[in-house]
């Protein structure tokens, strides 16, 4: 409900209205390029085709580089971003914006493409190329010890491990992996947070549904993993969504979002990403670019989605020359009603 109040001011009786605050979100992708221009780009729900950013992070100061991944951790309210080549995670005020340098630069003995913070525990889980993932404490500056290694390959199944995820009713850490073979599919890897050294997984997921999976994204309030698939063989690099229901001792499949009317074509392995927005109830999907576009596509849809199903809310950004896309991850605002009202 709105609120009113009246000011009297002589003879003039002034009408003040406010809007209560509400709690959005918007998204960053992460866009890496071939020479050492590395960026964020920034969009809400409130972005249009005419308009679609609403900032950008980008310059010598915030010390990016290949930004793969992004992961936002809310009670310090900043977002971590890993650094590939500089062997790096960065964290960055959730405000961040312009040339804005990082509060915190952990530095790491290996290629880092992800991170995991876990606030409960007081830990941040990252992963680096041909490595598996250590785990540092979460404020961890500067050059810092890990206090767990799980090794890469072997009996701990982790190739690269995409998207990894903490999931708090289990206490474990999961990703996409690729089973070895010609065929390398998909595969969903599960560790214990506390696992170190060669241990083995808690448990795999391997489904037909996912076999072409190449993003996923979690929502930790509801239980539900989000899995973005190319359909194999497809010509057009179709996609799909399918969600699963996750508890301790289970995995089951809960709808799929496919069809012509999704508008989900043209993903291709590494340049196809998922994120949840809990916060304005949507799934958001960043596409590209390709071969054969130089643009970047963003479409969000219901997170209660399913079948064939139109966006609601579709994005076309244009891209320099050579620049690809990495990171997808949402971050939450407050603000106030436009006009009072949500549109």
């Amino acid at each position: 409900m709105h609120a009113m109040r009246v000011v009297i001011s002589g003879w003039i009786a002034v009408f003040l209205a406010w809007a209560p605050m509400r709690a959005d979100a918007a998204f960053w992708i992460g866009l890496v390029s071939d020479d050492t221009t590395h960026r964020l780009l920034r969009f809400d729900r409130f972005s249009t085709q005419q308009s679609p950013l609403t900032s950008v992070l980008q310059g010598d100061a915030t010390l990016l580089g290949d930004p793969l991944h992004g992961a936002y951790e809310p009670t310090e309210d900043v977002f971590y971003v890993p650094g590939f080549n500089r062997r790096t995670v960065l964290a960055f005020s959730a405000s961040a914006s312009g040339n804005t340098a990082p509060v915190r630069v952990l530095l790491t003995n290996m290629q880092t493409y992800a991170s995991v913070p876990v606030a409960d525990h007081d830990e941040l889980a990252v992963y680096g190329s041909s490595f598996g993932f250590a785990t540092y404490p979460l404020r961890a500056d500067g050059q810092v010890a890990p206090l767990r290694v799980v090794a890469w390959g072997g009996p701990t199944e982790l190739t690269w491990s995409m998207d990894p995820v903490h999931i708090t009713a289990s206490d474990e850490i999961a990703g996409i992996n690729d089973d070895a073979g010609p065929e390398a599919r998909s595969k969903i890897v599960f560790h214990a947070r506390t696992a170190q050294s060669n241990a083995t997984p808690t448990r795999v997921f391997r489904d037909p549904r996912i076999d072409g999976a190449v993003s996923m994204a979690w929502d930790d309030e509801t239980g539900l993993l989000h899995v973005l698939s190319l359909v194999p063989g497809s010509p057009t690099y179709e996609g799909v969504i399918d969600v699963f229901a996750v508890t301790p001792g289970d995995i089951t499949p809960v709808r799929r979002i496919a069809g012509p009317t999704t508008g989900l074509v043209g993903l291709h392995h590494a340049s196809a990403k998922i994120a949840v927005d809990r916060w304005d109830g949507r799934l958001v999907v960043a596409i590209g670019p390709s071969i054969a576009t130089m643009g970047l596509t963003v479409k969000s849809f219901d997170l209660d989605a399913q079948g064939d199903v139109p966006p609601r809310q579709n994005l076309e950004i244009a891209l320099a020359p050579f620049e690809y896309s990495g990171a997808l991850f949402s971050v939450p605002t407050t603000s106030l009603f436009r006009g009072g009202f949500d549109p």
